[in-house]
């Protein structure tokens, strides 16, 4: 099912006793209020580690008003998100959809309550004589119950979110809207979000009232109440359990929260997908700089993992990429680990890697298919365009598709366990622990830049690899129809020689990955900082990791035009345009199979240190 997502814009503004608002005054835009206010009653979920919080994401259950139901909050680069699942009839129940998407970054912790938010909001519908209905201004009287801390905060704020859709200039709305709050008093909120402020961020503001579960009041007082003082106390033995956890030294409950960075729930910070960082302390040692440095790589590979499961169009390309640098990482480093878990976890990864090649594969067909099209002009139909079109984005809905299931088996779902229970234990044995961090770094890149000039040894040789890819070819030389009519085919030579150069480039270009994934993920940390001579070894190769990269991408493209052939046989499709089509790819391959050598010679050169 595709998840329900939409984009959130909106401000918040602090409301000050004796505050008075005068809409009239507004030169544009006319603000209606709605009859009935709205009961909103919201519950908040998290990990006993904050997890979810740890990554910015906010989980909700919201009864009352027009969006009851399941609340996901994310952000990217883009701005606010908020995904919406449906209640079920049983309403506290976390409907399965939901759980999905969250699974991977829980990583078989349990949910438990956080906060409850009841909220009495009165409903301002913002509209614009072009535009129609542009904004909403909530004023919201909240009552929040921090389950945690056995406390209650209540406020009172206004907070405008934009319509999605409406065309209107969202900064004019905005703007204008202003001019009137601040008129009558009210100032921008420095509050990231209703939970932060339920869970005690915002503490200090004028706007909050902390009271116990008494309603007596809580602070402004020299001698501690009972629930200061158990306030106190937690955040203490949470500072202490945090920075246990970043030496890779906590225990018993603390595993599995490998990535608590302490962070107060719904800080809702934009997030790298590619590399989410726990909160740094400046870890003196090698071993905390090991231990960022992995965690680090657990965190990326489960946002990545979240992305995908909700249909982020970057989401498989997010995990091929954390995936590798997580494998990238294990390989650096793996030698200097205490345990034995870290190779066969590295093993999973590469195979999960694997999986996901086709879902990837096809997402390069479905970008790089109107660029090849583009080169062949009017020699083709619309009609044939349009049957291979079709093809390529009904190929990539099944593989990503196939992909998502994939994230919900068992065997994957475990390995996220067991990444994130090793990850929290991370220490380096006891010959390791003696080296400094510039020698471990060191020591890793060598092995991540060895494996880029020992690639080729990684590979059958030439006569297995023809005899294997004979073999295939002998089986289907050129589609299924064709085996029977031709049963005679022989391999030709040039196609094997295409066949062991796309293979040799291939394993080169992985090697390269895992060196540029090591060295970014090395860059997460204050010290793991390499000798001077191994620092740039990528600093001159960019030209060669993208002739690789579209060599790569080519074969991809010859492999699919194969398979469309194949597919517009069956259905009867028109196959001149993919005969056409896969005719200049095959030449484009053959030209790239001549420049191989001299390619991958370039590589191993500019990879090699100079001292």
């Amino acid at each position: 099912m595709t998840p329900n997502v939409q984009l959130e814009v909106e401000r918040k503004y602090e409301v000050p006793a004796g505050a008075e608002l005068d809409w009239s005054t507004l030169p544009v835009l006319t603000v209606e209020p709605e009859q009935v206010p709205r009961d909103l009653h919201a519950v908040y979920f998290d990990t006993p580690g904050n997890r979810l919080a740890a990554f910015g994401i906010v989980l909700r259950r919201r009864k009352g008003g027009p969006d009851a139901g399941w609340h996901l909050k994310y952000r990217d680069q883009m701005g606010k998100h908020e995904l919406h699942v449906p209640m079920l009839k049983t309403s506290d129940r976390l409907p399965a959809q939901m759980k999905q998407y969250v699974a991977g970054l829980l990583a078989g912790q349990e949910l438990e309550p956080l906060a409850t938010v009841v909220n009495n909001r009165q409903v301002l519908n913002v509209q614009h004589p072009d535009f129609g209905h542009v904004a909403e201004i909530c004023i919201d009287d909240v009552v929040a119950t921090d389950e945690r801390a056995g406390l209650k905060r209540s406020w009172s704020e206004y907070e405008v979110e934009l319509v999605n859709g409406s065309g209107a200039d969202g900064t004019a709305v905005f703007e204008e809207l202003e001019t009137a709050l601040f008129a009558g008093g009210l100032k921008p909120s420095a509050s990231a979000a209703k939970i932060a402020r339920a869970m005690g961020a915002d503490d200090d503001a004028a706007a909050v009232t902390v009271t116990d579960l008494n309603g007596d009041p809580v602070g402004g007082s020299k001698d501690e109440s009972k629930a200061d003082k158990k306030k106190s106390k937690q955040k203490a033995d949470a500072k202490k359990k945090d920075e246990s956890k970043k030496k890779g030294k906590s225990k018993g409950e603390d595993k599995g929260k490998f990535n608590d960075k302490g962070a107060t729930p719904a800080q809702e910070t934009p997030v790298d997908p590619a590399a989410v960082e726990p909160e740094q302390v400046a870890p003196e040692s090698a071993e905390d700089q090991v231990w960022v440095l992995v965690n680090t790589s657990v965190a990326g590979l489960l946002y990545a993992d979240f992305l995908l499961r909700i249909g982020d169009p970057e989401g498989v390309h997010a995990v091929r990429v954390a995936t590798r640098r997580l494998i990238a990482v294990i390989e650096g480093v793996g030698q200097e680990l205490a345990g034995e878990s870290h190779p066969e976890l590295s093993e999973q990864l590469a195979a999960f890697s694997d999986q996901l090649s086709a879902a990837r594969d096809a997402e390069v067909v479905v970008e790089l298919l109107p660029q090849r099209a583009a080169l062949v002009g009017e020699q083709v139909s619309s009609a044939g365009l349009g049957q291979l079109n079709a093809l390529a984005q009904s190929n990539r809905e099944s593989t990503r598709a196939a992909a998502v299931r994939h994230l919900n088996s068992k065997a994957h779902m475990q390995l996220l366990a067991d990444l994130a229970t090793w990850a929290e234990g991370i220490e380096l044995n006891p010959k390791a622990r003696e080296i400094s961090t510039k020698k471990l770094a060191t020591r890793a890149v060598k092995r991540w830049s060895r494996a880029v000039a020992e690639a080729d040894q990684t590979l059958p040789s030439s006569q297995d690899a023809a005899q294997e890819t004979a073999a295939v070819t002998q089986e289907d030389p050129a589609g299924e129809d064709n085996q029977a009519e031709h049963p005679e085919i022989e391999l030709p030579d040039a196609q094997i020689k295409i066949s062991q150069a796309v293979d040799l480039v291939h394993a080169h270009r992985k090697a390269l990955r895992n060196l540029r994934y090591g060295l970014d993920g090395l860059a997460v940390t204050t010290g793991l900082v390499p000798k001077k001579s191994w620092r740039g070894l990528l600093d001159n190769a960019g030209q060669i990791q993208a002739e690789l990269s579209q060599m790569m991408d080519s074969a991809v493209m010859d492999d699919w035009f194969a398979f469309a052939a194949r597919s517009l046989i069956r259905t009867g499709g028109d196959r001149y345009v993919v005969g056409l089509l896969h005719g200049h790819e095959r030449a484009r391959v053959q030209d790239y199979e001549r420049r191989a050598p001299e390619l991958i010679d370039r590589l191993l050169s500019e990879t090699s240190p100079d001292a």
